[in-house]
C-alpha cells in the first residue's frame, strides 16, 4: 500500500510539474541568473542516499566553480533531478552514474550517463514523449513522464536534450547544452 501511495504521489507531482512547464511555455518567461554548478551539485548531493541503497557509484566531474546561465532555477533543478532519478532507477546495483558539467566555448554542457540498459537509437524520439514507456524498463515502475519533463524544461530554456549510448559506461547518455552568461 505504501509503495502504491508513493507512486501515486510521485506521478501527481510530475504531472503538476509538466503542467507548470506547459503554462510557462505559453506565458512570459522571466529568467534570472542561475548557477548551474550549484544546481547540479545539490541534485547529486540529495541523491547520495538513493545511490548508496543500490551500491551505485554516483559521481560528479567537470567544473568546480560557478557556471552562470539564464533560466528558472526551480525547473533546472527538476531537469537535473529527473535525469539523475532516471539514471539511478535503471542502473543495476553496484553500477555507475556520472554527472558532468563541461564548458564548451560560450556554453556549458550538462551530461548525465550511466551503465544501465540505455535506449536504442530508434526509440529515442518516443522516450521524450509524455506517458511513453520503453520495452526495456524491466520491472521498474513509472509513468513515462521523466524524460518528457526534461525535454519540455530544456525547450523552455531554448535547448534540447540529446540522448545516445554512453561510450564510456554503455548505458544512457543525456547531454543538454546551455548558453552561459557573464556574472
Amino acid at each position: 500500500m505504501s509503495a502504491t501511495l508513493d507512486s501515486t504521489i510521485l506521478l501527481t507531482e510530475r504531472l503538476l510539474q509538466l503542467s507548470a512547464v506547459k503554462r510557462k511555455e505559453q506565458g512570459e518567461r522571466q529568467f534570472l541568473p542561475v548557477n548551474l554548478y550549484e544546481v547540479v551539485q545539490m541534485s547529486c548531493f540529495s541523491r547520495l542516499a538513493q545511490a548508496r541503497s543500490k551500491a551505485i557509484d554516483l559521481g560528479y566531474e567537470g567544473e568546480q566553480e560557478a557556471v552562470w546561465i539564464e533560466g528558472d532555477d526551480v525547473l533546472l533543478g527538476e531537469l537535473c533531478a529527473n535525469l539523475l532519478d532516471n539514471a539511478l532507477k535503471y542502473t543495476p546495483s553496484q553500477g555507475t552514474v556520472t554527472a558532468r558539467l563541461l564548458r564548451d566555448g560560450e556554453a556549458v554542457v550538462l551530461v548525465v550517463e550511466d551503465n544501465g540498459p540505455g535506449i536504442d537509437a530508434e526509440q529515442i524520439p518516443q522516450a521524450l514523449m509524455p506517458f511513453h514507456r520503453l520495452a526495456n524498463v524491466g520491472n521498474e515502475s513509472g509513468a513515462g513522464i521523466g524524460l518528457a519533463l526534461v525535454n519540455d524544461i530544456a525547450r523552455l530554456h531554448r535547448t534540447h536534450p540529446q540522448l545516445s549510448r554512453s561510450e564510456t559506461l554503455g548505458g544512457l547518455r543525456v547531454r543538454v547544452r546551455f548558453l552561459t552568461t557573464a556574472q
